[in-house]
């Protein structure tokens, strides 16, 4: 059976491109007027963060650094640089043994 799954529509994959920048760019505004590293200018990270430096680990890994602005490179990288990052992660990325 062929059936058409309706995400992967190129219409629809445009569409989810241009709210990923979107909202990249919203971080980015918000990271430029933080006077600490994290974007809700907190003392400490919060989900948010988490969330953002996952989300471009797997975009960089998935081979769409393009849609991820110089800024965040610099903010989520500043964060995967850390020990943390590197014991959760170890080698393999944000891909699962296997690849993509």
């Amino acid at each position: 059976m062929n059936k058409e799954i309706p995400s992967l529509k190129r219409e629809n994959a445009e569409r989810a491109i241009g709210k990923t920048r979107d909202l990249l760019h919203d971080i980015g505004e918000m990271l430029q007027v933080s006077e600490t590293n994290w974007i809700l200018d907190t003392a400490h990270p919060t989900a948010l963060d988490a969330h953002i430096i996952v989300f471009v680990a797997r975009l960089e890994d998935a081979g769409h650094r393009e849609l991820v602005p110089a800024r965040i490179v610099d903010y989520a990288h500043r964060q995967m640089d850390t020990v943390v990052w590197k014991e959760v992660v170890q080698e393999h990325g944000t891909v699962p043994p296997g690849g993509l």
